[in-house]
């Protein structure tokens, strides 16, 4: 299972950010538990790691969404011995231009971003992996 449906907008309000992320991480870990699933992979952000990128110095509800569904993956890896991955990927926007320095530092493109998650897909475990998806191939 990849888990890729979220509000992705780090200003977003509680409703969206953290309710409704969470609410839909929570959602989506009962799934698979009750389909047998194997393998759990959720797209996170560079955003619940806040405090190491420095992208803020107070907690946002998007950060809090995300962090609560690093947990709530974690211990489904945790509780079923399967593997699972939290993806945090940086700043992705395809048609976006040239972003300000920082998240231009953070951009990543369309295909280091599927080469992360074939990455993901192909990890066996144990446990739940935190793995960064930031930068361009080539």
């Amino acid at each position: 299972m990849v888990h890729l449906a979220a509000d992705p907008d780090p200003g977003s309000s509680f409703e969206s950010g953290s309710y409704g992320n969470t609410l839909a991480t929570l959602t989506v870990v009962g799934a698979c538990l009750r389909a047998d699933v194997r393998r759990l992979i959720l797209a996170s952000s560079v955003w619940a790691d806040a405090p190491t990128w420095g992208l803020s110095d107070r907690m946002t509800w998007y950060a809090a969404s995300k962090l609560a569904g690093e947990a709530l993956v974690r211990a489904w890896a945790d509780q079923t011995g399967n593997p699972a991955v939290c993806l945090r990927p940086g700043y992705f926007d395809p048609e976006a231009s040239r972003a300000d320095d920082f998240n231009e530092a953070l951009r990543v493109d369309v295909a280091s971003l599927c080469r992360h998650f074939d990455e993901a897909l192909a990890w066996t475990g144990p446990g739940c992996a935190i793995r960064y998806a930031v930068g361009k191939l080539g």
